[in-house]
């Protein structure tokens, strides 16, 4: 993991709580429940994005 990258992320107490109870329930690590977060919502775009493609 010579290439790894550090990712600081921000929460608020509920969403962590929730993060980590789901997390716990998959028992995954950090690192792998975010990495199957982004494989599985791929196609998803936050509002603030899709409303920044629809201004332009």
């Amino acid at each position: 993991m010579g290439n790894s990258k550090r990712l600081t992320l921000s929460l608020s107490p509920e969403d962590y709580e929730a993060f980590e109870s789901t997390r716990g329930k998959l028992g995954l690590e950090r690192a792998q429940y975010i990495k199957h977060l982004m494989a599985v919502n791929k196609e998803f775009k936050p509002p603030a994005i899709r409303d920044r493609e629809i201004i332009k």
